[in-house]
């Protein structure tokens, strides 16, 4: 009688394992629990973990709805009231703004002027001696430039009482210069054209300061 050739120890380890997994597949997938195998009312807050439910999984009516809009609260207290051109500008306060001129020449090389009027009510009335132009200006007269204007167009700044004007561009000006006015809260800028020749663009610009005393 021929004898057949004896499994290995791995062929018999093998064939154990297919078995086990072969009988157990069904034991594992009937094991799942559905909602079907769930009684009605026998899940508690204790079996859900916490934060593992979103409003979105909650049934429409279990949302929460927001309630009614409360009751207007008290009206603050009015603020105060703001400054205005009518005002004297506060101690200590500065107040910019910009200059810009922008025109032709007319073949004449008499004087032209604009005028600045500061946007409230000056402490002490302006003096020749208390406004002028910072050194960053550029075409100013000799004996216009302030010492004490030590900002620039970018930054302008002024000391307590006086007005500064920084003014680095311009074309075909010269001779800039601050004159007082009849008005208090006005500084009249001063040129003469550098050209005789008519129709020349005659520009300059800039920004000044004023500081209260």
């Amino acid at each position: 009688m021929k004898m057949l050739p004896r499994p290995s120890y791995a062929v018999v380890i093998g064939v154990a394992l297919l078995m086990f997994l072969t009988t157990t597949g069904g034991a594992v997938a009937g094991g799942l629990i559905t909602g079907k195998k769930i009684k009605d009312g026998t899940i508690t807050g204790a079996d859900i973990k916490n934060k593992s439910v979103g409003v979105t999984d909650l049934a429409p009516a279990a949302r929460p709805v927001a309630g009614p809009a409360g009751p207007a609260g008290t009206p603050g207290d009015a603020g105060p009231r703001g400054l205005s051109a009518w005002d004297t500008i506060p101690s200590g306060t500065t107040v910019t703004g910009v200059v810009i001129f922008d025109g032709s020449t007319t073949g004449a090389s008499t004087d032209d002027a604009i005028v600045l009027q500061i946007p409230g009510q000056l402490p002490v009335a302006l003096a020749n001696a208390t406004m002028g132009f910072g050194a960053s200006s550029a075409n100013v007269k000799s004996g216009d430039v302030d010492l004490d204007c030590t900002g620039n167009a970018a930054a302008p700044t002024a000391p307590p009482g006086q007005f500064c004007v920084y003014t680095p561009l311009g074309e075909n000006v010269k001779d800039l210069v601050t004159t007082q006015t009849l008005l208090r809260n006005a500084v009249s800028i001063q040129w003469t054209p550098a050209t005789t020749t008519a129709g020349e663009d005659m520009w300059f610009s800039g920004t000044w300061a004023y500081t209260a005393p």
